[in-house]
């Protein structure tokens, strides 16, 4: 073998760009682990291919390697190869071209290292061309890169051409004619077919595959011979000569039958041998053909001859030949069969035995009479028949005589002469409910009474049989179920306390039945959980999900609820507010009142707090003096708190102030300012003479729900408004801006929609004092009052809907389901929005409606009625399928069969029985829907489990299927 030159061409770049064609990255498949399984890659596949040697294993050098299979279309080839995309600490990946014969420690045709990152050619020369070379990529210590390939020279990177073919000529010969069994040839002459290789389709024009990777030629045509039904094939049934012969139950047949032999052909390309191979090969566009048909004859023509020998003609001539014997003789002469069949008539006269009681008559005949001979008896009497009375059993003979003297028969003719006997036996047996039929003699008498049976011609006997009416009763347990249950008996069910009574199979059974009422318990919130304690032991069960759970135990469901809560930690003081200061910024957020703040995660709640330091000066209630000339008076009150205090202009030196002479039915209004810059106003009206009484009360802080359309709210008071004769109260309904948008004396208060939101926060507050001429109180009154403020929050019904089939069998269940609301009844006294009633049944066909409440107290209400039709109506027919059957002869359960109920006529039905490898095992229809364990071949099938499916349509109904698995138990 020449020694290998190859020649390193390096090249690199300063500046590193990505591959740009590895959007199809490891297509058409990824570099192999082992040079063993290493992909061949054709050129139109090579060409930009992008791949990797990340997660490979190492090779016998520690560097993780992976192989893959190219070919050269000359004896050199250059490529160009990209490193790029490199797993951190990775350097270089070696690129080596080696023969292909995988040897473990390879002298490399070619080898280039090529750094991370660069662009490196890689030329070999002196290779043989179309032969495929293992090309190895390995990580240099351990290094994991992708590659980027691209062919420069040497690789054809195009796609094949079309190959077409034009076959024509050829005909059929062999005989015309075939009358026997014994086998003919025929033969195809002429056939010829021409091929033509198309051009090489883009990339660089070339295209060279291997042979391992795209075959060179084609197979030869592949032809099928197409025969009469009634020949078969003698040896190979393919190829260009064929030997065939006529069926064994044809031969013979007396008829004639016209026929042909035709062929028909097509083409079929080799095979790849390297199933590792990716390349395009030339796709083959022939279309298969067909040669006219050979006509031919089949059939032989059978001629038939009848004859009977008899004692007027002992000899039958048939075409000149003589029988003396009867058979049947057969003779063929080409393709004509001449059949001859011989009989011989029996002439001896045959009379039958007759049996007669004492003092009959019997009658004995000749049954073979022929009017060709003359019949006499020992009797003296002739004729074919005669009359005897013997008192005893007596043989008599008759003689029969041609009437050409040529033939004499005589036969003897016996009359058996029986005494006469009856007899009574009286009773001989009883019958009853739980033996209905008695055997006497071999046969079973199923009713009471006298028989009278024939045990001879001559012979009778007359017995009675008679019945027991007695029938035992078995008393089973006693069964106690709760109020709402049923308990089947005999096929019925039994809901209410009562003696159920059954009589079967002679036998009465009675069972008490004891319902007893069933308990509802609500206990309401049991405890709660949080994320410091997730979980609750509640009656010695763990409960880490908030919720409303049931329990049930016998006659009793206990209803309880289990409420998840954050935790509240205080978190301090975060400023104070101060009448100078009267704001503050905690968090991004301005507060200007003293206020609880509370920041909220999943399990906690945070509590920061704003305070004030607002101490405004403390006034007593002011003293009104009037000044004796009634013209003036003087205001003095006592201010509480730390001094100094300040009021208008004049500083107090104490606590106590007086003001100057105000004049008499005027208002007043004194500043008292505190030194933290906190002040009040004291002021009023005095006319010497009134004092206001009147006030609000106080209203509750809670929020109010309504339900609209449904209820209405009224005001919660703490403490009930007080009213002075004269001034007037009203309650004011408004928005969160203010506006007033409801007004009454009463405080209760229904939803308008045409002024109202749903699920919109509202204010009540109550207001009293002198009236304005509209009759409400005066704002510009100083007596004059406004409460605090109410919340009040309208809210929608629940939208309360119920789904769940309307039209069930028996025995199905009834399952409802409510959705649309928190709380939920059934008027059946289940609570819960699930509605389930196991094994249903006629009775139980009604209106079920559920009852749901909101969490705010609105309920609304929904219903759905469901039919229980039996389960023998039109609308529940469906077959009956068992799961095992066991074929072993013994009479029981022989045969796997659907059953199907009268209650509708089956219109169409097919079965179908697989294995559990699919393979089909037994197919029925309509008429033979029964399996009885066999395969396709006939053969018992083995001990297993198959698959059924069942298709059926029952009449005026949809085609419907039922599958499942049927074991067979042998």
């Amino acid at each position: 073998m020449n020694r290998f030159l190859f020649t390193l061409v390096f090249c690199c770049s300063a500046a590193f760009s990505l591959a740009q064609n590895c959007q199809n990255f490891n297509f058409p498949t990824a570099i192999a682990d082992s040079c063993q399984y290493a992909p061949l890659l054709c050129g139109n596949y090579l060409d930009q291919y992008c791949g990797s040697n990340a997660g490979l294993t190492d090779d016998a050098f520690g560097m993780a390697s992976g192989f893959m299979r190219i070919s050269s279309c000359y004896e050199d080839m250059s490529l160009q190869i990209q490193v790029f995309d490199c797993n951190p600490g990775s350097s270089a990946l070696v690129f080596s071209i080696r023969e292909e014969d995988c040897n473990p420690q390879p002298v490399p045709l070619a080898l280039d290292t090529i750094l991370a990152n660069t662009i490196d050619t890689l030329t070999v020369s002196n290779i043989t061309s179309l032969l495929p070379y293992v090309m190895a990529i390995s990580g240099v210590q351990g290094s994991q890169c992708s590659f980027n390939i691209q062919v420069l020279s040497g690789i054809g990177t195009a796609l094949p051409g079309p190959v077409t073919c034009d076959c024509s000529g050829g005909g059929i010969d062999g005989p015309n004619h075939i009358c026997s069994g014994a086998p003919v040839t025929y033969t195809i002459q002429g056939l010829t077919c021409n091929f033509t290789f198309g051009l090489p389709i883009g990339g660089n024009g070339e295209y060279c595959p291997p042979k391992e990777a795209c075959p060179g030629s084609l197979d030869s045509i592949v032809i099928k011979w197409h025969i009469p039904d009634v020949m078969h094939f003698v040896g190979d049934s393919t190829g260009l000569e064929v030997t065939i012969a006529l069926d064994s139950n044809y031969m013979g047949l007396d008829t004639i039958r016209l026929d042909s032999i035709w062929v028909s052909w097509h083409l079929v390309s080799t095979e790849p041998s390297d199933s590792l191979a990716f390349c395009e090969c030339s796709a083959i566009s022939c279309e298969g053909g067909s040669l006219a048909a050979f006509q031919i004859s089949i059939g032989a023509e059978k001629e038939f001859f009848f004859c009977q020998l008899s004692c007027a003609e002992p000899v039958c001539i048939v075409d000149g030949v003589e029988y003396t014997s009867p058979g049947v003789y057969t003779y063929q002469l080409g393709c004509k069969i001449t059949v001859v069949t011989i009989t011989q008539k029996f002439e001896e006269p045959i009379v039958p035995t007759v049996s007669i009681c004492e003092g009959d008559e019997a009658i004995l005949t000749v049954i073979n009479f022929d009017p060709s001979f003359i019949y006499s008896w020992d009797t003296g009497a002739g004729g074919p028949s005669i009359s005897v009375s013997p008192i005893v059993t007596t043989l008599y003979h008759v003689t029969a005589v041609h009437i050409t003297g040529n033939c004499v028969y005589t036969t003897q003719a016996l009359v058996v002469v029986e005494p006469f006997l009856a007899e009574n036996v009286g009773q001989v047996g009883v019958i009853s409910c739980l033996e209905p039929c008695f055997n006497y003699l071999g046969t079973n008498y199923c009713q009471p009474g006298q028989h009278t049976i024939q045990l001879g011609p001559c012979h009778t006997r007359t017995f009675s049989i008679g019945f027991d009416p007695s029938i035992p009763t078995v008393v089973q347990p006693s069964v106690t179920i709760c109020e709402g249950q049923c308990v089947e008996f005999f096929g019925q069910q039994i809901c209410s306390s009562q003696l159920a009574m059954h009589t079967e199979s002679c036998t009465t059974y009675t069972r008490q039945i004891i319902v007893e009422p069933r308990d509802t318990i609500y206990k309401g919130l049991v405890g709660l959980i949080n994320c410091e304690q997730p979980c609750l032991n509640y009656e010695g069960t763990i409960y880490c999900t908030p919720g409303v759970y049931k329990k049930e135990t016998e006659c009793e469901t206990t209803f309880f609820e289990i409420q998840f809560e954050k935790l509240v930690k205080n978190m301090g003081v975060v400023g104070v507010l101060t009448c100078k200061n009267p704001c503050l910024t905690f968090d991004g957020i301005a507060y200007c009142n003293a206020q609880e703040i509370e920041k909220f995660d999943s399990c906690y709640i945070y509590k920061y707090y704003v305070d004030t330091n607002f101490i405004k000066p403390a006034v007593g209630k002011p003293v009104l003096d009037c000044l004796p000339t009634n013209t003036h008076f003087t205001v003095s009150f006592n201010v509480t708190g730390t001094p100094p205090f300040q009021v208008g202009e004049q500083i107090l030196s104490d606590s106590f102030y007086l003001s100057d002479p105000q004049p008499n039915g005027t208002s007043y209004a004194f500043i008292v300012k505190h030194d933290n810059g906190c002040e009040i106003i004291v002021s009023g009206f005095y006319d010497c003479a009134q004092f206001c009484a009147s006030n609000t009360g106080q209203l509750a802080g809670e929020v109010l729900h309504g339900c609209v359309g449904q209820s209405n709210i009224s005001v919660v008071t703490v403490q009930p408004p007080n009213l002075s004769p004269g001034d007037v109260l009203v309650y004011h309904l408004s928005n969160a801006d203010g506006a007033v948008v409801a007004s009454n004396d009463s405080g209760v208060f229904a939803f308008d929609p045409a002024t109202m939101d749903i699920d919109s926060t509202y204010f009540v507050s109550c207001v009293v004092g002198p009236p304005d001429i509209n009759g409400l109180p005066n704002p510009t009154e100083a007596c004059t009052d406004t409460s605090t403020q109410q919340p009040v929050v309208f809210h929608l019904l629940p939208a309360l809907s119920i789904t769940g089939d309307s039209a069930i069998c028996e025995l199905d269940p009834i399952l409802l389901t409510a959705s649309g609301a928190q709380i939920y009844q059934w008027n059946t006294g289940v609570f819960g929005p699930v509605l389930e009633i196991p094994e249903a049944t006629p009775a139980q066909s009604g209106l079920y409606t559920v009852k749901g409440w909101s969490e705010y107290g609105c309920f609304a209400e929904d219903s759905s009625y469901v039919e229980v039709f039996p389960s023998n109506s039109k609308n529940c027919c469906k077959p009956q399928i068992p799961n095992a059957f066991t074929p072993n002869g013994d009479g029981a359960n022989d045969s796997f069969v659907p059953l199907i109920s009268d209650c509708s006529p089956l219109v169409f039905a097919e079965m179908r029985i697989y294995s559990r490898w699919g393979e089909l095992v037994y197919r029925s229809n309509k008429d033979q829907l029964r399996w009885d364990g066999t395969n396709a071949g006939g053969e018992p099938a083995g001990s297993d489990t198959y698959v059924f499916t069942f298709r059926y349509r029952l009449l005026g109904e949809d085609e419907k299927t039922e599958k499942g698995e049927i074991t067979l138990l042998r």
